[in-house]
């Protein structure tokens, strides 16, 4: 019998909805859990991050932005299969940034949603330069 395979995509659309309450501490750590153990390439997580309704619900064109997250992502694998990654510096680590910048970002488009303000706005530009920022930052 096939195992069946991890679907990141709809995983990350899951967890990012705005019409569900936010996770509590354990449900979110069960989150990140679940996709440092299904997803070992940096690359194919950035690309299923930026291509969730959330992030495409952000998009404007051109975004010059989404090409370069991608090729980062392909780097941090490259340069991951050439040595040993440090125990917490890791693509795992930083997928959990990553994600975790997404989910503060979540919470200034839920507040919308709610007719009050946020204590922060965010530009298209400032997000996408986050999300560079948090890939990159090991």
């Amino acid at each position: 019998m096939k195992a069946q395979q991890f679907d990141l995509q709809p995983y990350l659309n899951t967890f990012l909805d705005l019409r569900d309450t936010p996770p509590d501490s354990q449900a979110l750590e069960e989150s990140l859990s679940t996709i440092e153990r299904e997803v070992s390439s940096m690359r194919d997580f950035l690309q299923a991050l930026v291509n969730t309704h959330l992030w495409k619900g952000w998009e404007i064109e051109p975004n010059p932005y989404k090409e370069i997250i991608i090729s980062v992502g392909s780097e941090i694998d490259r340069l991951a299969s050439l040595r040993n990654e440090p125990a917490y510096h890791s693509k795992k680590h930083m997928m959990d940034v990553c994600l975790m910048l997404t989910y503060l970002l979540r919470q200034e488009e839920a507040s919308r949603d709610k007719f009050f303000e946020s204590p922060w706005m965010t530009t298209f530009h400032e997000r996408r330069m986050l999300l560079l920022a948090a890939a990159s930052h090991d």
